[in-house]
């Protein structure tokens, strides 16, 4: 009534009652002060109403990008009088301890590894498998959490312990639900936090300790060091800083390419038109991939099934080792053989399984058998690139269909060979020649298949093996039991040379191919 202003912050938090301020705005409209200003902010929410927005003028604020930024946004939010002991502005974080000696150093610390897990995400999905919303709130509060941890030490010995389990547990790991982004989190916070990392000089030559490559802690933690410390920094930041390797631009552009083309793939048929069944859509679409499959069904010798719901896919041929054959030793039903056998057996079970439904699919979309609600749903999947979810909860493989149906054609065909070189014998059997692991759908169980099988040899618990590995095979240890001569491994960020791994430049491939590997389990850890 009176033309003030009023601001209303995250609303993100609210959703659900947006819809009722949209009512008590509408009904106000009327009696409303022409200088009346209402300011709402939050941050991007799915269920944030469409017509609030629309009714609004939007504004956009993304902070900028890079380290050193993000640490002079720390800085300026934190202030002088936080920085050097005092109790804060009416921004930054209050203090009630006076100066400790390591409570400079350990802020400066929070600030650099805030900086540092926030601009990581650039690297997506190199730097975090996901894009985590670490936010202002983590930093209050690890700085809640130092300032105390300071205070309570008096200059004396810190619990380094609190530190670690409140920031890998708690502040900032409890944002991070992948077990491999959380080992990056935990070696960040061991690297930082930690006596040496406080020591003056505690570097080499006496020098003080590096953060990361090229970047050594201040000199001393003033407010005016750390601003000069941080103008100093690089406005661009490399991958190095984040220990990343040269050439990751690269595989950031490839993700950023499969999620382009994912899209466009969804925009090319609708969900909709993927849901309705349209007998000359689905003749057009999937018809190639259909010929594609009937040819290749033909040279694995799969049978057509007759029943439209694509049968359980277990009346497939299945392929056994003979006796008298290799398979380490003597061992035919040693436990690589038995795995051998039921890897094959899945391959062949789920040939035949989607030659089911393919030919299944293939009958309706030419009038000759009746539409399913299971064979709509395959078709459908099918239509949109996608993997149906039957196919992927007996396999999960790779998330296009037209790279799924390639790596299953693949692996049942060497699967096939893998069976063939072991029934021909020979004194450890398959070990004999050289292995590659793509060619199975579950390598990790062959690797316990040959600790098995080394174990018996070496006539020891399998708990008390170990895995050795080594690019030339004069370098295993003695004593070793069966080896696997690995082909067809593939390093990223880095490439082998001479038997050790080296940099790379940023224009190399992504993918760097690796030697021979060779694996063996010994006795003893």
């Amino acid at each position: 009534e009176n033309g003030d202003w009023v601001c209303l912050k995250n609303l993100h938090l609210v959703v659900a009652w947006l819809p009722t301020l949209e009512k008590a705005l509408s009904s106000m409209i009327p009696t409303m002060h022409r200088d009346f200003r209402l300011w709402l902010t939050t941050e991007p929410h799915k269920d944030f109403p469409a017509i609030l927005l629309q009714s609004s003028m939007k504004i956009t604020f993304e902070s900028p990008p890079g380290i050193k930024k993000n640490l002079q946004r720390t800085l300026t939010s934190w202030g002088k009088e936080f920085v050097e002991g005092g109790g804060g502005d009416g921004d930054g974080p209050k203090s009630s301890s006076t100066s400790s000696p390591h409570r400079g150093a350990l802020l400066f610390l929070l600030a650099w590894f805030h900086a540092i897990v926030q601009e990581r995400r650039t690297y997506i999905p190199q730097g975090w498998t996901k894009l985590y919303e670490f936010s202002v709130g983590d930093l209050r509060a690890g700085s809640m959490v130092l300032d105390n941890v300071a205070r309570k030490a008096q200059g004396g010995p810190l619990d380094f312990e609190l530190i670690h389990g409140l920031m890998e547990d708690a502040i900032y790991g409890g944002r991070v639900d992948n077990p491999s982004d959380l080992k990056v989190l935990r070696i960040y916070v061991n690297q930082l936090y930690n006596a040496k990392m406080l020591a003056p000089g505690g570097g080499s030559g006496g020098q003080q300790q590096q953060l990361t490559r090229g970047v050594s802690m201040p000199d001393n933690f003033s407010y005016d060091t750390l601003l000069k410390f941080t103008g100093d920094l690089p406005d661009t930041d490399s991958p190095a800083l984040f220990g990343l390797p040269e050439n990751v631009d690269r595989a950031v552009q490839r993700a950023a390419s499969a999620e382009t083309n994912s899209q466009l793939r969804s925009l090319s048929i609708s969900s909709g038109a993927a849901s309705k069944f349209d007998r000359e859509v689905w003749r057009s679409k999937l018809g190639p991939m259909l010929e594609m499959w009937g040819k290749t069904s033909s040279s694995l010798g799969l049978k057509e099934k007759k029943s439209g719901g694509g049968g359980d896919g277990n009346n497939g041929p299945r392929l056994s080792i003979k006796r008298g054959g290799g398979g380490g030793g003597g061992d035919n039903d040693g436990p690589v053989n038995q795995f051998i056998i039921l890897e094959n057996d899945m391959a062949t079970s789920l040939c035949a399984y989607v030659d089911g439904c393919l030919s299944a699919l293939r009958q309706v979309i030419y009038g000759t058998a009746l539409l399913t609600p299971a064979i709509q749903t395959i078709g459908a999947s099918l239509l949109t690139g996608s993997v149906p979810a039957a196919w992927d909860k007996r396999w999960e493989g790779p998330e296009t269909i037209q790279q799924w149906l390639a790596s299953l054609i693949q692996k049942s065909t060497a699967l096939r060979g893998w069976v063939s070189r072991a029934e021909k014998g020979g004194r450890n059997g398959v070990l004999d020649g050289e292995l590659d692991l793509s060619d199975l759908f579950h390598p990790g169980t062959f690797l316990n298949a040959l600790r098995q099988q080394s174990a018996r040899s070496l006539k020891v618990p399998m708990d008390e093996t170990a895995i050795a590995s080594a690019w030339e095979l004069d370098r295993l240890p003695k004593g070793a039991g069966f080896v696997a001569t690995l082909k067809g491994l593939m390093v990223e960020g880095a490439s082998v040379r001479g038997g050790k791994l080296v940099g790379i430049e940023a224009n190399a491939p992504e993918m760097s191919p690796a030697p021979l590997l060779y694996v063996a389990y010994v006795a003893g850890s």
